[in-house]
């Protein structure tokens, strides 16, 4: 695929992505930590392919905010 032909440029060109976990109804840690990866290895894009890194960048700010479902907090070792 070639990156002069059409509108691909724009697709091969990283972007930034904000984050804020301090907005009503954020999403638990598991969720949103599978939604980063998505947008770091760059499957939102339309030319996504393995063999290639499209990824963009990804800030998440007030991770104080965050949250686990369920028994996870207790369970979990904080070293």
């Amino acid at each position: 695929m070639s990156q002069t032909i059409g509108r691909t440029r724009l697709a091969y060109s990283r972007a930034w992505h904000h984050i804020s976990l301090s907005t009503p109804g954020a999403p638990p840690l598991g969720r949103l930590a599978s939604q980063i990866a998505i947008i770091l290895m760059g499957k939102n894009k339309p030319i996504w392919d393995p063999s290639t890194d499209c990824g963009d960048y990804v800030v998440a700010t007030n991770c104080t905010d965050v949250y686990a479902t369920g028994k996870k907090n207790a369970a979990k070792v904080v070293l």
